[in-house]
């Protein structure tokens, strides 16, 4: 489920980054009216901040994957013991 999110996350980001050099290269090389090119800006600093955020939840999440890797570890180290234990 955590890894399902993490690559939604991941699609998420390469589309953004995907809108935000498609703006960029229209403002560079189209002619555009003055207020189109004043929102594309803005679109772009906004996709620019979802993308930083995306980022920085994509580092939690790897941190939330390794956390429940340990715990699994763990179980199983666990359900070892107990067993050599149960049978000695």
């Amino acid at each position: 489920m955590l890894l399902k999110h993490a690559n939604v996350l991941l699609f998420w980001h390469l589309i953004g980054c995907k809108q935000i050099r498609s703006m960029e290269h229209k403002i560079q090389h189209e002619t555009l009216p003055l207020k189109e090119e004043k929102q594309f800006i803005r679109d772009i600093k906004q996709l620019k901040q979802i993308r930083e955020q995306f980022s920085s939840n994509m580092g939690s999440q790897d941190e939330v994957q390794q956390a429940m890797d340990q715990k699994d570890q763990s179980e199983e180290r666990l359900k070892v013991l107990f067993a050599v234990t149960v049978i000695a």
